[in-house]
């Protein structure tokens, strides 16, 4: 398969200095199920497994295609969904609400701040909540189109 450039997901070790431990972290601590799920949500959305994008329905590697949500035609999709899809909206701003600092304005930037999230952080648990919805969202839109 060849990918185009547009398409490839942001490289996780390029925001933070190493590999996540976040899920390896979340074993001890006795966590419910569901906060396990969403620990999985993200680690599949920061490794760029989630597929937001389609042409006609269906999966496809080509530059431009459109948002599963919104159906929106963009470049990158990715960025798109993590920073102005206007369904994901209300999560991403709740992201930049719990954010201890003032989140940039910039498409790449408010994509670093969720990606880079880390448990330590004001934000993480709007970031498992979004990263949550998304995995859920996403499946279920590749199963009704299948």
């Amino acid at each position: 398969d060849v990918v185009s450039a547009h398409t490839q997901p942001v490289e996780y070790l390029a925001l933070r200095p190493s590999m996540s431990t976040d899920l390896a972290s979340a074993f001890p601590c006795n966590l419910d199920w569901h906060s396990m799920m969403l620990q999985r949500s993200l680690c599949r959305l920061r490794a760029g497994l989630l597929d937001f994008g389609h042409l006609g329905g269906k999966h496809s590697a080509d530059a431009r295609r459109r948002c599963i949500f919104c159906n929106a035609a963009t470049l990158s999709v990715n960025f798109h969904v993590l920073s102005r899809c206007s369904v994901w909206q209300h999560l991403t701003q709740l992201v930049c609400h719990f954010s201890p600092i003032v989140v940039p304005e910039t498409m790449g930037e408010q994509v670093v701040h969720i990606l880079s999230a880390s448990p330590e952080d004001g934000h993480y648990g709007a970031v498992l909540a979004l990263a949550g919805s998304l995995d859920r969202d996403e499946g279920k839109y590749w199963e009704s189109v299948c």
